[in-house]
């Protein structure tokens, strides 16, 4: 799936990601917000023309903010993995995955997060994860790939291969 298509899967828990005339704008899932009760929204736009980036939050229905960072702010941007294992077995390690792409800022040791792609891990648990209760298929999530793809696009945009 490329970033370049309009994609608006809303029953899908991944982010939506849209890219158009001169922005790149992702936000929450529909199901995401549906499964909060529409309490919770997250909205990141990257404007080319004015050059800053947008992160809007909503929570608990009242509460809206709105950060702007600048491209020129911007020294670079990386990725922040959590593997949350299932009943904290070290030796399970099929668990869910959370996959944060985030900006580093110049002067600051401050990550500012973007997005978070969630999903089932992607490692195999073998026999022994499935006597342990893990399902005999091994379901794999593709938030490895979609945050990959997101964070090469953010890259391109503000400029990054080249430094």
């Amino acid at each position: 799936m490329s970033l370049e298509t309009v994609t608006l899967n809303f029953l899908s828990l991944k982010p939506c990601v849209v890219r158009s005339s001169g922005r790149i704008v992702a936000r929450s899932s529909f199901l995401q917000q549906l499964f909060y009760l529409f309490s919770c929204k997250r909205v990141v736009t990257f404007e080319r023309e004015k050059r800053y980036i947008e992160i809007y939050r909503k929570t608990w229905w009242f509460k809206k903010a709105s950060d702007f960072v600048c491209y020129d702010q911007v020294s670079d941007v990386s990725f922040g993995f959590e593997d949350w294992n299932d009943f904290g077995f070290e030796f399970w390690q099929d668990g869910y995955e959370k996959i944060w792409v985030s900006l580093e800022l110049k002067n600051s040791d401050e990550l500012v997060p973007l997005v978070c792609f969630e999903g089932e891990g992607s490692r195999e648990t073998g026999i022994f994860g499935t006597l342990l209760g893990d399902s005999i298929f091994d379901f794999r999530g593709n938030q490895q790939a979609l945050a990959s793809e997101f964070y090469n696009t953010v890259k391109d945009e503000l400029g990054m291969w080249s430094r």
